[in-house]
């Protein structure tokens, strides 16, 4: 089959031509009635919910912050998705609404169910993040040694007095924030 139509082509070589243009052209009208975008927001609204408890483990959080967070908020209108992360002292619930929510306003919404949750004694007021999409986040630092060699606060005063000062003089970084656990990181936004 494939024989024939090369043969064919080089018999008459302007019908293959005139075919090959013709395709061409179609092609090209039909690309140009395709939807596109030049940037698209490939990101969905995404908040971040830190809660700390010095005085309570990982099961603890889980169990007397979390879950109950975790209920309260995945009623909300466009959510897509709530999950947590638990460790030593800290809970991190993450909210990602559908793509075409509206970031001022699920943040809102998120804001306005925080104060339903009722916090165990010894709790600090829970911190929610920014306005911003996940496309503005450029990297994400962990701060770690080895038993022994630097303890918490040590590696504490490294992210706070160190490396977020000179992440906040480069130029193009508007913002440094700093999630606490058992290990020290610090997020760069630009």
């Amino acid at each position: 089959m494939l024989d024939r139509l090369i043969t064919a082509s080089f018999r008459k070589p302007l019908f293959a031509i005139v075919l090959a243009i013709t395709g061409a052209a179609l092609g090209g009208v039909w690309m140009r009635e395709l939807p596109r975008d030049v940037f698209p927001d490939l990101s969905a609204p995404v908040f971040n919910l830190i809660v700390q408890n010095p005085a309570m483990n990982a099961d603890e959080l889980e169990l007397r912050v979390a879950v109950p967070f975790e209920t309260a908020l995945s009623g909300l209108p466009q959510v897509r998705r709530v999950r947590s992360s638990s460790t030593l002292g800290v809970v991190q619930i993450t909210i990602e609404f559908e793509p075409d929510a509206d970031y001022a306003r699920s943040r809102q919404y998120v804001a306005e169910r925080m104060p339903q949750v009722e916090l165990p004694p010894g709790t600090e007021p829970p911190l929610l993040s920014g306005v911003t999409g996940r496309l503005n986040e450029i990297f994400e630092i962990t701060v770690e040694a080895r038993p022994g060699v630097a303890d918490l606060m040590t590696l504490r005063d490294l992210a706070e007095n160190e490396i977020k000062n000179r992440l906040l003089a480069a130029p193009g970084v508007s913002a440094v924030e700093r999630r606490t656990s058992c290990r020290r990181s610090t997020r760069a936004r630009s």
